[in-house]
């Protein structure tokens, strides 16, 4: 049997990362491991703060429409969003210290790997560009989204 992931918190496959920035228009790169693998989508919110701190948003039913296309032979650890500022990886563990490491190492590889970034050089801009969001602090993992301004991607 292959690998079985539950919707109650976040991982490396997705799950209930609870980040506001997953909006219309965005792209969301998820890891598949398994020929034959499911998705699940849900968990839909009109309103949320960062963090979702007190364990809520505005639940809401929604109609979502999707576009699924497997992209093969691409390495991914975590899931990646791209929306039109930033390219994002989302993180998640506990603490929270953890999910800012496996965000930001995710994102530089991800900058060294399809953009051409020099490993160090990476790391320096990461320094001094990139962005942090609390995604969520209430589920059994925690979720934290490394961001990468485009405007700074090579052409």
């Amino acid at each position: 049997m292959g690998r079985v992931e539950t919707t109650l918190m976040p991982g490396e496959f997705g799950g209930n990362m609870d980040y506001r920035g997953l909006t219309e228009g965005v792209i969301l790169y998820l890891p598949v491991w398994v020929d034959g693998a499911f998705l699940e989508f849900g968990d839909v919110h009109a309103l949320q703060g960062d963090g979702e701190t007190n364990g809520t948003a505005v639940e809401v039913s929604a109609e979502v429409r999707l576009t699924i296309e497997l992209l093969k032979n691409r390495k991914m650890g975590w899931p990646r969003v791209e929306n039109e500022d930033y390219i994002i990886v989302l993180g998640s563990a506990r603490p929270l210290e953890d999910c800012i490491r496996l965000a930001m190492f995710e994102l530089l590889g991800w900058l060294v790997e399809d953009y051409g970034f020099d490993r160090e050089e990476a790391w320096q801009l990461l320094g001094q560009l990139g962005r942090l969001d609390i995604a969520n602090i209430v589920d059994p993992h925690y979720t934290v989204a490394a961001k990468f301004p485009k405007r700074f991607l090579p052409r």
